[in-house]
């Protein structure tokens, strides 16, 4: 794989996980002392993380339909 698309796909997995990790902060300040300003926040980088998940998903399709996903 080239370096532009496993930089991609890294990426992606790195941010993936990061929206599963941020899920479980903010159910944990939603049910542990309910901090309004801790849910604000996990729900505002959860927000990001996954608005990259989806810029990644994009790019990765348009490499593969264009054929330099290799």
């Amino acid at each position: 794989m080239d370096n532009p698309n496993f930089d991609l796909v890294e990426e992606l997995a790195k941010k993936a996980s990061s929206v599963w990790r941020l899920d479980q902060y903010l159910n944990d300040a939603k049910s542990t002392n309910n901090c309004q300003h801790c849910v604000e926040l996990w729900q505002k980088m959860k927000e990001l993380d996954t608005q990259a998940v989806d810029m990644l998903q994009k790019e990765i399709v348009m490499h593969v339909q264009s054929g330099v996903f290799k």
